[in-house]
């Protein structure tokens, strides 16, 4: 593949920390809580498992993994910008872990993406140990 999936990974997570930072530090903006959700729910896991995917798999199905991913991710972002948040629930002291702050067809694509991440990070290993 023609991108680094080191630097990708690398972006994914440093975008997702500051723009993690940036929501607690400026009063809970959800835009800044949204973009975390983008970097770190809905394209880490999936990103990690195409680089699993890039060194294992043959070049044509590593390249439509990549095709579908992208698409799914591209999707996502959309959903996941247009997602309403109740932004009352954000502003608490403490966001208890299981409270649902991003639903509808968000949901879904993070769901997808981290199933393919899951899967070809784990299938890569197991091939990997074989």
């Amino acid at each position: 593949m023609s991108i680094d999936m080191g630097s990708l990974h690398g972006a994914l997570g440093g975008t997702a920390s500051a723009s993690f930072l940036l929501f607690l530090i400026d009063n809970r903006v959800v835009l800044f809580f949204k973009v975390y959700c983008i970097a770190g729910t809905l394209l880490m896991a999936a990103c990690l498992g195409l680089g699993s995917e890039d060194l294992l798999a043959p070049r044509r199905i590593a390249y439509v993994c990549a095709s579908l991913v992208s698409l799914a991710g591209a999707v996502g972002v959309f959903f996941v910008l247009t997602a309403s948040i109740d932004s009352s629930r954000l502003r608490a002291a403490y966001v208890e872990a299981g409270t649902a702050l991003i639903s509808g067809t968000s949901v879904a694509f993070v769901a997808i993406l981290n199933t393919f991440g899951a899967a070809a990070r784990i299938g890569g290993a197991l091939y990997s140990a074989w």
